[in-house]
């Protein structure tokens, strides 16, 4: 905005006006920068401070017994234990997905987990890619100098919190990362049927048994209802074994086009998959389940696919809530699947779980029309992929 001030009354030398338009205009820049965040509405979509400003931690309670988790709307983190713990800031570039301990995640709100498991010594080492995460997925490994290993156990996190909101329940893709197992004597399936039958952990001064959290089923080709499953962890199952341990993740209906480059075209293009994405939820069978990435990376940062990119590209946190906002506000939808995100802030987070409060087979008449385009400008993936776009 052009500042009009005062007719000038005395003489100054010219470039008095320009130095102090100057020192205006750097005193304005300095304002702006400490007024607002990196991001704009940095902590509604987008967070990576470490802290969340919300607090979800019985949101399910509300929730009728009879709701299919299939017709929920699901806040959900991509790469979960993705934090950068010790690692170089070059390497925490593209490793790093998260800021928040997995504790925190829970407290917020989120219910559908992305846990990636490196077979090592017959545990469960969390990784991303080839980098370990600080992290097992039970008990750390019991030999000498890995006692104490990792920081985090996620199944007992999970089951301390589930121990204390037991109208909750999780959402869990365990994925075997089958690159690189080292030093096993027995199969990954074996391994996490091993978690399941035999391991615990202490919670509280209390020995708790995993298998007592893990929703088992005969059928998992039928989703269950929420009051079958409050106070359980629901495993979509990434993993081979001889018998079932949870639902096969290959067998959703997931959007997870994670390729991207930092270009105008290649963040619309995602956008894209997201809006079909959700379009097919709200219009999909009650007991199909969908899974929505808004996450990416390869040829760009994780943090700048998801709170804006380096040319000024809107983050797909901020389309997300800029597409649910307006249809919850109008009452139009209901179900939109889980939602896996990359450093989700507050208000995207909770925006996801108010929209188990609208009907899930709500009247969509102002959902607007969506028309396909390709999704990848990479000609090296051998053609585009068709998507609806708004």
């Amino acid at each position: 905005m052009r500042h009009q001030g005062r007719e000038r009354t005395s003489a100054r030398p010219p470039f008095c006006g320009a130095v102090a338009l100057a020192a205006l205009l750097i005193v304005a820049v300095v304002v702006c920068a400490c007024a607002l965040p990196a991001h704009a509405q940095d902590d509604n979509w987008y967070n990576r401070h470490g802290a969340v400003n919300t607090f979800n931690p019985d949101w399910m309670t509300r929730l009728p017994d009879h709701r299919l988790i299939t017709e929920l709307s699901l806040p959900g983190t991509h790469d979960t234990m993705s934090r950068c713990l010790g690692y170089t800031s070059a390497v925490c570039d593209w490793l790093e997905c998260q800021t928040l301990t997995l504790a925190t995640q829970l407290n917020a709100g989120i219910r559908v987990l992305d846990i990636r498991c490196r077979h090592v010594h017959n545990r469960f080492a969390i990784h991303h890619s080839g980098y370990y995460l600080d992290a097992y997925f039970g008990e750390p490994l019991n030999i000498p100098g890995h006692e104490h290993a990792g920081h985090e156990n996620v199944l007992k996190t999970c089951i301390a919190f589930l121990r204390s909101h037991p109208s909750e329940t999780l959402l869990m893709r365990v994925q075997h990362y089958t690159y690189d197992d080292h030093d096993c004597t027995r199969t990954f399936g074996e391994t996490f049927e091993w978690y399941v039958e035999k391991d615990s952990c202490m919670i509280c001064g209390t020995w708790v048994r995993y298998r007592d959290y893990l929703w088992r089923s005969g059928n998992y080709t039928v989703f269950p209802v929420l009051g079958e499953v409050r106070g359980k962890i629901v495993v979509l199952q990434e993993f081979v074994s001889v018998e079932p341990f949870g639902f096969s993740w290959a067998g959703l209906n997931i959007q997870d086009e994670w390729q991207m480059w930092d270009t105008y075209e290649s963040f619309n293009n995602k956008e894209a998959a997201i809006i079909a994405h959700l379009y097919a939820a709200w219009n999909g069978a009650p007991g199909e389940m969908f899974v929505n990435f808004l996450s990416g990376s390869d040829h760009v940062w994780p943090r700048h696919v998801a709170g804006g990119g380096a040319w000024g590209q809107k983050g797909m946190n901020q389309r997300c809530y800029e597409c649910l906002k307006p249809l919850f506000d109008s009452g139009t939808l209901g179900r939109c699947g889980a939602i896996m995100m990359d450093f989700p802030g507050a208000g995207l987070i909770s925006l996801i779980i108010n929209h188990n409060d609208l009907d899930s087979r709500v009247v969509r008449a102002h959902v607007p029309e969506l028309r396909v385009r390709s999704v990848w400008p990479n000609p090296s993936r051998g053609g585009g992929y068709p998507v609806s776009y708004t």
